[in-house]
């Protein structure tokens, strides 16, 4: 059950890396207007839900706690992930960033005494492998520049934020609740950087009525990609459910060759194979 919840959840990030990729390739003033817009969405969808007596959600003092911590770690690695997205290579820090499992699955080992099977240990080194292959890198030598600098932090920051999750699942909180509170947060955080660097939210948007469709199917398909997630984090062990989770962005290349008839390269292949076996292993 954990490596199916596992699967679904990459299957629909997969679906939301293909959208946002193609807008952000296609404007990428409109990053910042994107994320907003799906945050609302989720917002909106977990009010409606409550609203309509499907979804409880509770104000408690671990659901605030843990709700309004994740919110701003998950406002705070989105900033820094979408500042990378002004450097050259914007492929290569998608991957950098997809890495964030490695800093998830060390703590969960460390901090949550998660045990380490011969088939997880395999199956992490095949995932972390696929994803290199797909580092897009000119001349085999990646620069630390301040674009990259910021995608590994917000790596980082993000591999902690699943640890989060996992506790506060643990500890109780119910996933609508949780999610609520997260994407609330995030909502106020990004309005009101909007507000300080005084950029109008309006702008375009009568015009981008693809940006305004996207980002709305996108954060459709994160409430239900996270849902899962959660869910998955709830029974199953971050060690399982991260690596599979963060193989999204290597399906998508998918979905581009499917419906956009890109080239997959030959090491790019054979990193999808590899991603393939290490859910298998893993779920094993």
């Amino acid at each position: 059950m954990v490596v199916l919840l596992s699967v679904a959840a990459m299957m629909c990030k997969s679906f939301i890396d293909f959208l946002s990729n193609k807008v952000i390739t296609s404007d990428n003033s409109s990053i910042n207007r994107f994320y907003f817009l799906e945050t609302c969405t989720i917002v909106l969808i977990i009010l409606f839900a409550y609203a309509s007596g499907m979804l409880p959600i509770r104000l408690d003092f671990p659901s605030l706690y843990y709700g309004v911590g994740i919110g701003l770690l998950s406002f705070a690695s989105y900033f820094l992930y979408l500042l990378s997205f002004r450097g050259e290579h914007g492929s290569v820090y998608i991957t950098v960033y997809r890495l964030n499992f490695i800093v998830s699955s060390v703590i969960a080992v460390v901090v949550l005494n998660e045990l380490l099977t011969v088939n997880r240990i395999v199956g992490l080194a095949l995932c972390i492998t696929a994803i290199l292959l797909f580092l897009n890198v000119k001349g085999n030598k990646i620069n630390f520049d301040p674009p990259m600098l910021f995608c590994i932090c917000a790596s980082v920051l993000t591999g902690i934020m699943n640890i989060f999750n996992k506790i506060a699942l643990a500890a109780g909180v119910e996933t609508n609740t949780l999610l609520f509170y997260r994407y609330a947060i995030v909502l106020i955080t990004t309005y009101i950087y909007f507000k300080i660097s005084k950029q109008d939210l309006k702008t375009n948007l009568k015009s981008s009525k693809g940006l305004v469709a996207a980002s709305l199917v996108c954060g459709m398909l994160m409430f239900v990609s996270m849902t899962l997630l959660y869910n998955a984090l709830r029974i199953g062990a971050v060690t399982i459910v991260t690596p599979i989770v963060e193989s999204c962005f290597i399906f998508s290349s998918v979905l581009c060759f499917v419906f956009l008839k890109e080239k997959i390269s030959l090491k790019k292949f054979f990193g999808i194979v590899l991603a393939v076996v290490s859910i298998i292993i893993i779920g094993m």
